[in-house]
């Protein structure tokens, strides 16, 4: 999810008209689907795990 948020300000960073930049900032702030959010909930211990790991 922050690659997701990462990238969408990257591409509203290069993107050169303004109000370009300003709806793809938006539709990074907007809340993902609430099935993205049960997966996200799903992978959170495994993602855990794997940084305890690494």
């Amino acid at each position: 999810m922050r690659d997701l948020l990462e990238r969408s300000f990257k591409t509203a960073l290069q993107a050169t008209d303004p109000a370009v930049r300003v709806e793809a900032r938006v539709r990074a702030l907007e809340p993902p689907p609430t099935a993205v959010l049960a997966v996200g909930k799903a992978a959170g211990p495994m993602l855990a795990g794997l940084e305890d790991a690494g």
